[in-house]
């Protein structure tokens, strides 16, 4: 359960069987010990990783209830709010924990969230220190989770700890940078981070996310041929394939002002993965393209 690569289910994904087995022993156990707050972190994080993000938040109420400096529920629970794209909440979550426990503060998670509220703030310079200090906490990088098993810790860090960053999350702290650095138009300072960022996670699920932040890169540039090539790379059995057609479809729209192309490759979409949210991305293509073309006969 402490297994860094575990990440919720995306709406529509099949649920692993070893989720709902888990889910099960850990609703009886809780049921006939409520005071096992172990047990109901572990069910907190099973309902979390089944996209019952509701039924999480409940659990872990149960827990700050009973013991408001179980600092592991809020670290969670802060996970939680960011899944559902609440970062206020997941802030406030956050600093409820640290006013029972200042070392909360350590964990990448309180300076991944924080930066993204700056960020929303138009505060970049203050979000951009916030990231550059959580690439250097640890088990952000592969050395650092490393150093980490063998540093003696104290008690306090260890059950921080124990609600590891995943790699969704490790992930995002580079690219928010990124982004970030982006918004500041340091353009090389975000391309040698993208480096570094593929070197680290090549390989790994979230090495084709990587790539839809270069292609940001490259559209910053005006290199509007590499981020199409950039997109065309990521084939359709890899992680965040409908996102890099969403992107790939915009590019041929808004840069190369070719419909045809649009709607192309939502058709091509389609006929991969003919799933309901597929078709629902196809309708809405054509919608954008009759919106656009009623704007040119208005003009």
């Amino acid at each position: 359960m402490n297994n860094t690569t575990l990440k919720p289910i995306d709406s529509g994904q099949t649920l692993d069987p070893s989720l709902r087995k888990s889910s099960g022993i850990l609703e009886q156990l809780t049921k006939a010990v409520p005071g096992l707050l172990e047990g109901l972190f572990l069910l907190a994080k099973v309902k979390y990783l089944s996209g019952d993000t509701n039924e999480a938040k409940n659990v872990l109420r149960r827990i700050t209830d009973q013991e408001a400096t179980y600092s592991e529920a809020y670290i969670l629970l802060a996970q939680v709010y960011t899944r559902e794209g609440n970062t206020h909440l997941a802030y406030e979550a956050l600093e409820n924990g640290l006013s029972y426990n200042f070392d909360l503060k350590t964990h990448p998670m309180y300076h991944l969230i924080r930066a993204r509220i700056l960020k929303k703030e138009q505060k970049y310079e203050e979000a951009c220190k916030l990231l550059q200090a959580a690439l250097n906490l640890p088990g952000v990088k592969k050395q650092q989770q490393t150093e980490t098993i063998k540093t003696p810790r104290t008690k306090t860090e260890q059950m921080i700890s124990s609600v590891p960053i995943s790699i969704q999350d490790r992930v995002s702290v580079y690219l928010e940078l990124a982004e970030i650095q982006l918004l500041l138009n340091r353009v090389h300072e975000a391309s040698i981070l993208l480096q570094e960022a593929s070197t680290e996670f090549q390989g790994t699920s979230e090495e084709s996310r990587i790539l839809l932040t270069n292609v940001d890169l490259a559209l910053k540039r005006g290199d509007i041929n590499q981020a199409i090539e950039t997109l065309i790379q990521i084939k359709s059995d890899q992680a965040y394939y409908l996102q890099s057609r969403e992107k790939l479809a915009e590019i041929y729209l808004k840069h190369r002002r070719d419909k045809k192309l649009y709607i192309k490759t939502y058709k091509e979409l389609v006929d991969r993965d003919p799933t309901p949210q597929a078709l629902v991305i196809l309708g809405d293509a054509y919608m954008s393209i009759m919106e656009v073309r009623i704007l040119e006969i208005c003009i």
